[in-house]
């Protein structure tokens, strides 16, 4: 990757941005109260973090440009004021290297458990790298949750030998009365267990089978994609999982706000192509950039930026995405349930998932999983995870931070479109080196009843 080229092609945007920034001060002086605020910076900071993201640059680099743009149109700008900048707003590298993934041990459990004001379903049992865990989600009446102790945290299980612990729950989502989460076993059991008992306050104890089953045939392809197609990649999924709910009128404003790595401002795209080709980060033959072009079309945002002839035909992931919202008014939202999955992917990247369960709630379908060899930080590119149903419709899921120890992080993501209670899903986890795909049925249970 050419550094020392992409350093060239940022400090010639923010000279554009600049001279820009002037002409439009001598025909229009009125101008925000906060330079940082103006059009300019945003352009360019979006660029810049785009090349600490692919290792193009650092952000002691790229910070100290932005800084220098600020500086100057704050001074030229408004030059009464005093001012310092900003610290910069690209990502800083992450220390250290990549840790090594440990796949997980996973088990479909797929039961429920009446408790006291509530019910309780349990979808998988997890051994990880960081501990033992049950993947569940529970409705609690308003009552149970007025006193000072929390009714999800009284749990204790009992193994095959008669040792005991303590279920600690860890909510990641939910309503004031829905949650997701996890119940955590504390001390770590040790490994070859058979079954565990869970028992609680005022429930007869039920147990739980830790034999796994067959697992699903996982078949991995390679793949060659530069660090640059895997950004316009996840930019392509940021604007297909948070733009096409909103009218034309208002996609461009969403667009700086997606989800994400927080660049996707449509307007950017051309300078963020031209900044990864000037790095060496992207080839100028790429199909990517008249791939993204097209589907900004599909999404009515026509100032895109990106030159070239739009592509004539989407990756077929994408186009099923953009079918969805068109007859989007006519499918309704997915019942209320519960999968419990159990699937360990292979390594992408350096990356292992683990697939923990899947559930619905209120239209909004939730993909448990647990990751391991995640990057210190979160530097860098995450493979894309997407799904297919029974029905041929694709769906993808949205980047969700989590907390992260030691490279592993249980994570909840959101499935765009939400699945409906289809007979199985394929999963496919969609990396820069490799594609890693196994089918897995599905047996659904009603969330609550």
């Amino acid at each position: 990757m050419d550094s020392e080229r992409a350093e060239t092609y940022l400090r010639l945007l923010a000279e554009r941005e600049l001279r820009r920034a002037l002409a439009q001060a001598r025909t229009a002086p009125a101008q925000p109260a906060d330079p940082a605020a103006n059009t300019e910076i945003t352009v360019v900071n979006r660029v810049a973090r785009a090349l600490v993201t692919v290792g193009a640059l650092d952000a002691s680099r790229t910070g100290a440009i932005q800084e220098d743009l600020a500086l100057a149109l704050r001074f030229r700008l408004d030059p009464a004021k005093q001012w310092w900048p900003r610290r910069p707003v690209g990502r800083r590298p992450a220390a250290g290297g990549q840790p090594t993934a440990v796949p997980p041990q996973v088990v479909a459990v797929r039961f429920r458990l009446p408790i006291p004001d509530g019910s309780l379903r349990v979808l998988s049992y997890a051994r990880t790298g960081s501990g033992c865990l049950f993947t569940v989600v529970a409705r609690l009446r308003r009552r149970a949750l007025s006193g000072i102790t929390h009714p999800l945290s009284q749990f204790t299980a009992t193994d095959d030998t008669g040792t005991s612990y303590r279920l600690r729950f860890s909510a990641t989502g939910g309503a004031p009365d829905d949650y997701d989460g996890q119940l955590i076993l504390a001390p770590e059991p040790p490994p070859g267990l058979r079954w565990l008992e869970i028992t609680g306050p005022g429930m007869p104890g039920r147990r739980v089978d830790l034999i796994a089953g067959r697992l699903p045939d996982c078949l991995v392809t390679p793949a060659s994609l530069s660090v640059g197609e895997q950004l316009l990649n996840t930019i392509a999924v940021s604007l297909l999982t948070a733009l096409p709910d909103f009218p034309p009128e208002v996609r461009r404003k969403i667009a700086a706000a997606s989800l994400g790595l927080s660049i996707h401002a449509a307007t950017s795209l051309g300078d963020i192509v031209a900044g990864l080709e000037s790095a060496g980060a992207l080839s100028p033959d790429s199909p990517l950039p008249g791939q993204l072009a097209a589907l900004c079309e599909g999404l009515a945002i026509s100032d895109h930026g990106v030159t070239g002839r739009p592509a004539l035909e989407l990756p077929g992931p994408w186009e099923s995405l953009l079918a969805h919202y068109l007859r989007r008014m006519r499918d309704p939202a997915p019942p209320n349930g519960c999968a419990g999955i159990a699937l360990t992917l292979p390594e992408v990247d350096g990356i292992v998932f683990a697939v923990l369960g899947l559930h619905n709630t209120d239209g909004i379908s939730i993909l448990h999983v647990h990751a391991s060899g995640l990057p210190p930080g979160r530097g860098g590119l995450l493979p894309v995870i997407w799904l297919r149903d029974s029905a041929g419709r694709w769906h993808v899921t949205s980047a969700s931070p989590g907390p992260e120890a030691d490279g592993e992080a249980t994570m909840r993501l959101v499935v765009v479109p939400p699945v409906a209670r289809t007979t199985w899903i394929e999963v496919v986890v969609a990396g820069r080196t490799a594609q890693a795909r196994a089918t897995v049925p599905l047996r659904w249970g009603d969330q609550h009843g």
